[in-house]
């Protein structure tokens, strides 16, 4: 007789911590893969901004981690002649102020508050579901 017994598989954990870690991982890829850059000409700028922000202040891995993702992210695509640096910056300023005169802005509190959400963290995931789409 056999025993019918619940899956006892754990949960895998959730790979990235928010969802804008997902996209901008992603959207790095989807650059690789279509051939802007190289990933070891990725691995390397990376790494160097990496290691900067890293001797500035101690590194958690979650948000300063992605930040800097981003900010290489951005560097390798104004190198690459995708957008102009102040293109960039305009487009960054533009969905800043967007998200901030919103009424989603209203959600937006310090990490201590009671709903846990980043202003940065928002501002990350609209920026990088708009400039690079």
């Amino acid at each position: 007789m056999t025993s019918c017994s619940p899956n006892t598989q754990p949960t895998p954990e959730a790979t990235f911590e928010a969802p804008w870690h997902g996209q901008v991982f992603a959207l790095t890829v989807a650059l690789n893969e279509s051939g802007v850059f190289a990933w070891p000409e990725w691995a390397q700028m990376f790494g160097a901004r990496l290691a900067l922000a890293g001797a500035e202040h101690p590194l958690d891995g979650s948000d300063d981690y992605y930040r800097v993702w981003v900010a290489t992210l951005e560097e390798m695509v104004v190198a690459k002649g995708m957008f102009a640096p102040d293109a960039l910056e305009g487009m960054k300023a533009l969905w800043t102020d967007a998200f901030l005169t919103t009424p989603m802005a209203s959600l937006s509190r310090p990490r201590n508050q009671s709903n846990g959400l980043h202003t940065e963290s928002c501002v990350h995931n609209l920026y990088l579901s708009r400039i690079f789409s």
